[in-house]
């Protein structure tokens, strides 16, 4: 909970609770001033009062007002809670034979609903004001007015139905991404549509807003599959015109703002376009600071625009600002990046390395490596897994720990061929440590290095779309040059 949420569940709970209730209020304060929660911590706390025998009770009560609260707090900015409100007031007038007063709040429930083009719960609405109108009427006027309520209903569900199809697309998108994450080649086969999709997608500007952004950045993504880079950008430009029209004056709005402004980052970093996507990462940044979104949210916005800046500076030969930009912000990253998307959190962490090898930072490297060898979650990450056995090996080359880099390089072979994560480009990495690992000769490791970077570089070329080679175009080749003397790092 935020501050202000804070200062609204203690005032929610003074008006709401008698004085014989300030034990919640008493737990309460204790919870909050805890930096993790725990539970014998409390009971000790208050083991001589009233609280220690009835705890569970308290901490049950207390759980269902702090929810209660939040609800309460979060109504006034949620058009949703607002449209639910209006429906559930209108049936109890309803209910108590106040049929045109109930009427009334339905008109202002609908009239929210078509603003925000739900077409869900206008649906709700007109099943509602059906019911309430039919109650209402003599039976020479019922065929009129179910004929005319008939024909609203079928344009509604016209609509709907067309929304439903745009979500069960970009559902459809997000999955082939996520199954493909690291072989956009292969996610590019499977995120063609038919051309009836393609016509929907194209109906955008007939649509609602949070549509006409769906459209937009799925169309844009679909340009990029295509290798149709203009066409994408404009269809980005597009979704960010209409980002920019989106008042930020509801829960819901907010939400929608961030989750374009999040997919056009997506899509301009998938095309290389550092310097607009930097742009878009500030716009989603200014969102931190707004009242609509919670904790959890911001905490998302933090990890995704370290995710993205330290990425560019990795793929742009920026390192030293890469690093700079983390170390600004690691004491907030390593408090909360539990909260981030694992997936998110253990690629900054590598793209740190990267960077730190970049810089020939090779103690500090190696830190980071095994913070992420601890990490209980990387055995999911098949690519980092494999992205980090292959920078130790570099790194305890660079530290000249022969005997180990022998053991290394074997375990790391039998894993990665074992585990079918063995990439072409690994092999040629592998076999050149393993035979420049003792030798001496500066120019026979040069003709080594010349010969492996030509072999990854071809490697490279084979598995275009393979994003799990980022790190070997950014990384590995510039040390691999480094080695044949061609440049430095």
């Amino acid at each position: 909970m935020n501050k202000a949420e804070k200062w609204y569940f203690k005032k929610y709970i003074t008006i709401h609770s008698s004085k014989a209730e300030s034990d919640y209020l008493l737990l309460f304060n204790a919870i909050v001033s805890q930096k993790t929660y725990d539970e014998q911590a409390l009971k000790e706390q208050f083991k001589d009062s009233g609280v220690s025998k009835r705890f569970s009770e308290l901490k049950s009560y207390l759980y269902q007002k702090i929810l209660k609260s939040l609800m309460l707090f979060k109504s006034e900015r949620s058009v949703d809670f607002q449209i639910f409100s209006l429906v559930e007031q209108s049936k109890i007038l309803f209910e108590r034979n106040l049929p045109e007063a109930s009427l009334k709040l339905l008109e202002k429930a609908e009239k929210k609903a078509e603003e925000q083009s739900d077409f869900l719960w206008q649906l709700k609405i007109r099943f509602l004001k059906n019911d309430i109108g039919v109650s209402n009427l003599e039976v020479n006027q019922m065929e009129e007015f179910l004929t005319s309520d008939l024909e609203m209903e079928n344009q509604i569900w016209l609509h709907y139905k067309k929304d439903l199809r745009i979500a069960q697309l970009h559902t459809k998108q997000r999955l082939i991404k996520y199954q493909h994450i690291f072989d956009r080649s292969k996610s590019i086969e499977q995120l063609n549509f038919d051309q009836k999709d393609i016509a929907l997608l194209s109906s955008w500007p007939k649509m609602n807003t949070r549509s006409q952004i769906n459209c937009l950045t799925m169309l844009s993504d679909y340009y990029v599959g295509i290798n149709q880079p203009l066409k994408a950008v404009d269809h980005i430009n597009q979704a960010l015109a209409i980002c920019d029209l989106i008042a930020l004056n509801s829960v819901e709005n907010t939400k929608l703002y961030l989750v374009g402004i999040w997919r056009l980052c997506h899509v301009q970093y998938s095309l290389n376009y550092f310097s607009d996507t930097q742009k878009t990462i500030a716009r989603m940044e200014q969102l931190l600071n707004n009242k609509n979104l919670d904790l959890r949210e911001k905490q998302h916005i933090f990890g995704l625009a370290m995710f993205f800046t330290i990425f560019i500076y990795l793929k742009s030969g920026r390192p030293e600002l890469g690093i700079s930009y983390f170390e600004d912000r690691s004491t907030y990253f390593y408090k909360h990046h539990s909260k981030f998307f694992t997936s998110y959190t253990l690629s900054i962490i590598t793209g740190i390395a990267h960077l730190q090898m970049l810089t020939q930072s090779w103690e500090k490297a190696r830190k980071h490596l095994n913070w992420i060898k601890k990490h209980d979650q990387l055995k999911k990450y098949k690519h980092i897994n494999a992205q980090i056995k292959l920078a130790e090996l570099i790194l305890h080359y660079e530290l000249n720990n022969q005997k180990l880099l022998d053991s290394l390089i074997a375990s790391t072979y039998r894993n990665l061929k074992s585990k079918e994560s063995i990439l072409q480009a690994d092999r040629v990495l592998i076999n050149f440590l393993k035979k420049v690992n003792r030798l001496q000769d500066k120019k026979k490791i040069q003709k080594i290095a010349t010969k492996s970077l030509l072999k990854i570089e071809e490697a490279l070329v084979n598995a275009e779309g393979n994003t799990q080679l980022t790190y070997y175009r950014y990384t590995i080749v510039p040390w691999l040059k480094e080695k044949s003397n061609q440049t430095a790092i």
